[in-house]
């Protein structure tokens, strides 16, 4: 009778707990913001007379640091930043494409035929979000941008979404927007902004300046997007929090030999 007690103590049953990632960059005087507008500046200030507070002053740009592009951003008469749906902010299903081909890499609409080859169909209100891995360059200017240029975009260098892949976007319903860990959803060489346009004409948002989404899965994680609620906004900060659901348990190769013990225990009930 020792068996299946020994096999049920082998028994290995991994899980892994669920968690909430953050995926913005914290706001500070180091805060990247395109280079031609008012850089983001931070003024702290406290009292030490009677009773202690301390305050801030900030100066900045609605499209500073990780920020929301509103669809009224590119495209007239569509959603800003208080019109957008808040099924399309609240939980929504994350499709993460690891797409890392260096300064001038772009996402493709083969990139996302791969991902609904190996994971289906795109769901609902899905934000696609573009890994480049360009997160880890955020704290280098000229890194980051391919250009440190003051009050400049000549030289600017940095992965994002094709055109083509824009219009395959589209092309799908229910796209809530898309996300990027880049300055911009296009391309640094870009001068137009195609995939703006394409994007915004649709009333899809876009996340700029994602923190590091390397524990970001494919499928599977779930985002909520909280946008500073600015009436008739282009854009505006914004905080966005990845959950990861826990993983489902699986069993170790002992778990067999529980099974298998159990089986000559029936067939042998006397031990």
């Amino acid at each position: 009778m020792w068996w299946p007690v020994l096999s049920f103590a082998l028994v290995v049953l991994r899980t892994e707990a669920a968690r909430v990632l953050d995926l913005t960059h914290p706001y500070d005087n180091n805060t990247m913001t395109w280079p031609t507008i008012r850089q983001f500046e931070m003024k702290q200030s406290e009292n030490t007379k009677g009773t202690y507070y301390l305050q801030e002053e900030l100066h900045m740009g609605t499209h500073s640091g990780t920020h929301m592009d509103a669809p009224c951003h590119f495209a007239r008469g569509r959603w800003c930043v208080a019109d957008i749906p808040l099924e399309r902010l609240f939980d929504v299903p994350a499709v993460v494409i690891d797409v890392q081909r260096g300064q001038d890499g772009e996402l493709t609409p083969e990139d996302l035929d791969k991902w609904e080859s190996e994971y289906g169909p795109i769901p609902k209100h899905a934000v696609i979000i573009l890994r480049s891995g360009w997160a880890l360059k955020y704290s280098n200017r000229r890194e980051y941008f391919g250009s440190d240029i003051p009050n400049s975009t000549e030289g600017l260098r940095f992965p994002g979404f094709s055109p083509e892949a824009a219009k395959w976007i589209v092309g799908r319903t229910d796209i809530s927007g898309l996300g990027i860990d880049t300055p911009s959803i296009d391309p640094g060489t870009s001068k137009t902004f195609p995939s703006h346009v394409i994007l915004a004409q649709s009333n899809l948002y876009n996340l700029e300046h994602l923190a590091d989404l390397s524990e970001l899965p494919a499928n599977g994680a779930r985002l909520t997007i909280l946008p500073m609620k600015i009436a008739g906004g282009s854009g505006a900060p914004v905080r966005v929090v990845a959950y990861l659901p826990s993983a489902s348990f699986a069993v170790g190769p002992s778990f067999i030999l529980l099974l298998f013990s159990l089986l000559v225990l029936g067939l042998n009930p006397r031990g």
